[in-house]
């Protein structure tokens, strides 16, 4: 990921989510808020994903994904006959592109869009619905992404889950793969790495010792060194003196 962490406001979360915990949304004023991020300006390839399970009305607008102001948006219902969609901000105008059909209340759907610099796609449970030719980029915007809410004052009613958002086009089967995989937590790291080997230690002058060592290895990656000085032949207290980042220290 990118780090890209969100604001929860009104909304809360549910252990009745598709895969887990969910986010549910009042519909009036839940939200989640994004601040603004060059990963999230996705001006020449984009998906956009999530399960919904709406709960409250499906009239307008009705945001799941929603890059303000004016960027890209994945909604539950549009203004196009109350039908999910997705649409945005190209540097030719605007466009918004509708499913067949819309959402059924009280119940889990996955929705999908994408685009690839020449087409965008929306997809409901994994099948492609709707395509609308687009080979302009998308246009930048400064404001916030946000979730379950939009700019304007529109509020989703319901729950949301397993967003995602990638900086290019998904294929169906890599959506597919998707909405049936739930993201999980990262695992924590539990293995240690190796201690470092081939310490030298060199008398740089009376009052300074250069100090250099084999670099250690970890599955993960090892960010810093501790050095550690006990003052006396035979004292037994190490106190530490410096956390480097490198395989070398000068102490003194």
């Amino acid at each position: 990921g990118n780090n890209n962490n969100g604001t929860i406001t009104a909304a809360t979360w549910t252990t009745a989510g598709k895969f887990g915990n969910a986010l549910a949304f009042n519909g009036t004023s839940a939200r989640v808020t994004v601040p603004n991020a060059a990963s999230l300006q996705l001006t020449t390839g984009m998906t956009l994903e999530a399960w919904v399970f709406p709960t409250g009305s499906l009239t307008s607008w009705r945001s799941v994904v929603d890059k303000t102001v004016d960027g890209y948006y994945l909604m539950a219902s549009t203004d196009q006959s109350n039908r999910p969609g997705v649409g945005g901000t190209w540097t030719g105008g605007n466009q918004n592109v509708a499913a067949p059909t819309v959402l059924t209340i009280n119940t889990w759907t996955h929705l999908a869009a994408t685009f690839d610099g020449a087409t965008v796609r929306l997809f409901v449970n994994g099948v492609q619905v709707a395509s609308q030719a687009q080979t302009t980029p998308l246009a930048t915007t400064p404001g916030t992404l946000q979730m379950g809410a939009n700019s304007y004052g529109e509020f989703f009613a319901g729950r949301i889950d397993e967003v995602r958002i990638y900086n290019r086009a998904l294929s169906a089967t890599e959506i597919q793969t998707d909405m049936n995989t739930s993201i999980a937590p990262s695992a924590p790291d539990t293995t240690a790495p190796s201690a470092p080997t081939t310490l030298t230690a060199t008398a740089a002058s009376a009052s300074q010792i250069n100090l250099a060592w084999s670099a250690s290895t970890d599955n993960v990656g090892v960010t810093e060194y501790r050095v550690e000085r006990c003052q006396g032949a035979g004292c037994t207290t190490f106190a530490q003196v410096s956390a480097p980042t490198a395989t070398s220290f000068a102490d003194s």
